[in-house]
């Protein structure tokens, strides 16, 4: 999943820069702990994660109601 990508190399809290996996090289700087993607978080990834499942039920919903089966 495209989300939980996003969620992993931009934490709500802490620091990922010691995390070379997420972007290819190690960082030379430590920010401070004050600085995650809470607001990311809030605001992107979980209204995206919500927005998808909502999606889902819909497609489900017409398909169900125009006798689409497959």
């Amino acid at each position: 999943r495209g989300v939980a990508v996003l969620k992993r190399a931009f934490p709500s809290s802490g620091d990922s820069s010691d995390r070379p996996e997420l972007f290819g090289e190690q960082a030379t700087y430590r920010p401070d702990g004050g600085h995650g993607y809470e607001r990311e978080q809030r605001e992107l990834f979980t209204p995206m994660l919500e927005l998808h499942d909502m999606v889902r039920r819909i497609s489900v919903a017409i398909s169900q109601i125009v006798g689409a089966v497959g």
